[in-house]
């Protein structure tokens, strides 16, 4: 089993940081008509979230960044947190549970492109999304989560 200090330091590391990182991008650089920054719309209206929006647009930030990476962080701290979850469990479906996050973010990204679900389909956003899956999955095999059964 884990140790407590050990726990703390790979949720924070691994779930915690990268979602704030992750909100952080979309409350300073996503545009406003993306429905999840009018969810927060409440913050643009604090000054200091407005000026450092300001002086963030002047700067030249690629598009992959904001846009894709997002996406990526999601599923990489979900996978992750899954496998804290579901990896020492003795059960065939914990591999389902594991690929959650990439199964709802490739189905996400499969609706924008039939127009079924409102966005905009990108295929960077797919590489991105098994990028952060297997990013997770790496840092778990690393960390010890991930181990060959015998």
């Amino acid at each position: 089993m884990y140790k407590k200090e050990s726990i703390i330091i790979q949720t924070s590391l691994n779930i915690i940081f990268p979602m704030i990182v992750g909100l952080l991008i979309y409350v300073f650089l996503r545009p406003p008509n993306i429905i999840f920054v009018q969810y927060i719309g409440f913050i643009d209206k604090l000054s200091f979230i407005s000026e450092i929006k300001m002086y963030l647009s002047k700067m030249s930030i690629p598009n992959w960044f904001i846009y894709s990476l997002p996406g990526a962080i999601w599923v990489y701290s979900l996978t992750y947190f899954m496998g804290m979850l579901w990896i020492p469990q003795k059960t065939k479906w914990k591999y389902l549970w594991i690929s959650i996050a990439p199964i709802l973010a490739i189905t996400y990204e499969i609706g924008q492109k039939i127009h079924v679900i409102l966005g905009t389909f990108d295929l960077l956003d797919m590489f991105f999304i098994l990028f952060g899956y297997v990013l997770a999955l790496l840092s778990l095999k690393i960390k010890g989560v991930i181990y060959i059964e015998k």
